[in-house]
């Protein structure tokens, strides 16, 4: 399933709609640091300076399965549906089932950090080709109740979709339909947008992840809680955007370097 124990433990929760038990596991493995490769352009820098994350919409992204790493079993959800207990059809109750995860699986924005800098494939992709740059966050001292902690989410990358169907009989226990109580549905766009196929696992990647139904938007910013503890520049910057993030740095309070290749009498293929 993964090759770390402890998001097969995560997994494992969420498939059984143990959610806070997940919470508490994911809690307890958010890395000392996070970071996020950056192209240099004009919307970007802006974001750095104004210590904001871009998080762009779901259905923008690269990968066509992205948010789509999932199924469940309607013959077993009718099995939880008893018709002479809840005055709603069958037909209702599972398209009801079908309408909401559609709606909270498909509105959502997200925002993409990994735990490893020597990333070689993202330093040339989402870097420019190391011509841009990754910023360092560390965000393993926010609260229980912080925001951005709560959405923040590991990506988890199985050889097979996710059987969504424990979950659902959590979520939507046929009562809450009939009464319109939506309150554990939020972690139904969570789920879904961190399963990812294995063949991603290089990316090691972790998401903030929230929601919004306006759908006219193809992004938005949110703030930082915490500010960046270093920022790391492509060994092909050029000098002008490096003199850029050395001043950007100086205003945010953190250290900025550019990363160098490691030479015949160092072991390293990067040198920070």
């Amino acid at each position: 399933m993964t090759s770390e124990k402890w998001k097969g433990d995560y997994i494992g929760c969420l498939h059984d709609g143990k959610l806070s038990e997940a919470n508490k596991i994911k809690r307890d493995n958010i890395p000392k640091k996070l970071y996020r490769f950056e192209r240099v352009a004009d919307n970007r820098i802006k974001t750095l300076r104004n210590n904001q994350l871009y998080v762009s919409h779901i259905k923008g992204f690269d990968d066509p399965y992205d948010a789509k790493g999932y199924y469940w079993n309607r013959d077993e959800l009718l099995k939880t549906f008893d018709l002479k207990q809840y005055d709603v059809t069958v037909d209702k109750y599972l398209d009801e089932i079908e309408k909401q995860i559609l709606f909270w699986f498909e509105n959502c924005f997200v925002g993409c950090f990994t735990e490893d800098i020597n990333n070689f494939p993202m330093w040339y992709y989402y870097a420019d080709k190391y011509q841009g740059f990754c910023v360092e966050y560390d965000f393993s001292n926010l609260t229980e109740d912080d925001e951005f902690q709560q959405a923040l989410k590991p990506v988890v990358y199985l050889e097979r979709k996710f059987d969504l169907t424990n979950t659902i009989k959590t979520v939507f226990k046929p009562e809450k339909i009939i009464a319109d109580k939506t309150d554990a549905f939020y972690w139904l766009h969570c789920i879904g947008n961190i399963i990812k196929d294995e063949s991603w696992e290089f990316e090691r990647e972790w998401r903030y992840i929230t929601f919004d139904d306006d759908f006219m938007l193809s992004g938005k910013n949110v703030k930082i809680p915490v500010k960046p503890s270093h920022i790391y520049c492509g060994n092909k910057m050029n000098s002008k955007d490096f003199d850029e993030m050395r001043k950007i740095s100086n205003e945010l309070g953190c250290g900025c370097s550019k990363i160098s290749i490691g030479d015949n009498f160092v072991k390293e293929f990067v040198v920070l």
